[in-house]
C-alpha cells in the first residue's frame, strides 16, 4: 500500500472480495473501536482480498520480486490487551498471514 494518513474511527469487516481464500479461513468478523489504519491505495499490482466497512483495504496481498506478500491493514493488538483495540477473528487473520506462501 501506498503510504496515506493513519484514521482511528471505529471500523468493521466490510467487502470480502476473495472469500475463498486461505488469509479469510476463520474470519467471518473483525469490529475495531479505534482502527488505526492507513488510507493510501494499493501499488505494484497489489489486490485486496477484503475491505473495511469505510472501502479502505483490510488485507492486501501481492507478489514483490517473486515473493508473495500479505500486508493486514490494522492495529494488531486486541481489546483484551488495549481497551480501544479489535474484537472478532484479528487472531485468526494474523495466523493466516502469517501461514501464508
Amino acid at each position: 500500500m501506498a503510504l496515506g494518513n493513519n484514521p482511528s474511527p471505529p471500523d468493521q469487516l466490510g467487502v470480502v472480495h476473495d472469500p475463498g481464500s486461505p488469509l479469510m479461513a476463520g474470519v467471518a468478523s473483525l469490529l475495531a473501536t479505534m482502527a488505526s489504519r492507513n488510507d493510501g491505495g494499493l501499488i505494484n499490482g497489489a489486490h485486496s482480498v477484503a475491505d473495511w466497512q469505510s472501502g479502505v483495504p483490510l488485507i492486501v496481498q501481492g507478489d514483490i520480486k517473486g515473493r508473495h506478500r500479505v500486508d493486514l491493514n490494522f492495529f494488531p493488538v486486541s481489546s483484551h490487551v488495549f481497551p480501544g483495540g479489535w474484537t472478532g477473528d484479528g487472531i485468526n487473520l494474523i495466523r493466516n498471514a502469517l501461514l501464508f506462501h
